[in-house]
């Protein structure tokens, strides 16, 4: 069909499927029928590619502690601290993957739909800072569409 020579590439990612579509229209297509055609791949949610601002954040401690000493849940007290000081909801919190001879620290990866417009940093850690994605190679410009199975 018409819509298949317009779909460049499916291939899957860690959420599930991604599809480059050769334009936008075929995109915003398969997007308004989605009903159709999801639950054939399994996708649970279907979505268009964004661009995301991510920040590092070097240093974040591994424990919160409260007042009185006692360790405190950090994912909800640092996705809310994130938001007080950027005035933004971040879409991704994620810990680095390498680990450091410091146990007492963290990297974290804050990821955003906008960049942040002040300086911001959490607990003790060092400032973040943007991660900049000019200098790695692109795969492809052509719209792409996400169906994610989890």
């Amino acid at each position: 069909s018409a819509v298949s020579n317009k779909i460049r590439q499916v291939f899957q990612v860690r959420s599930g499927w991604a599809i480059l579509t050769a334009d936008s229209e075929t995109r915003d297509f398969l997007v308004e029928k989605q009903a159709e055609w999801a639950a054939e791949l399994g996708a649970t949610t279907v979505e268009t590619n964004k661009e995301w601002f991510t920040y590092v954040v070097s240093d974040f401690p591994t424990r919160l502690t409260d007042f009185y000493g006692k360790e405190v849940d950090s994912d909800s007290i640092v996705s809310d601290e994130i938001e007080i000081q950027t005035g933004l909801k971040p879409v991704a919190i994620r810990p680095s993957r390498q680990f450091s001879d410091n146990h007492l620290t963290k990297t974290l990866f804050v990821s955003f739909l906008k960049p942040t417009k002040r300086f911001w940093s959490l607990f003790g850690s060092s400032a973040a800072r943007l991660i900049d994605k000019t200098d790695r190679p692109r795969q492809s410009s052509l719209p792409t569409l996400c169906a994610s199975t989890a």
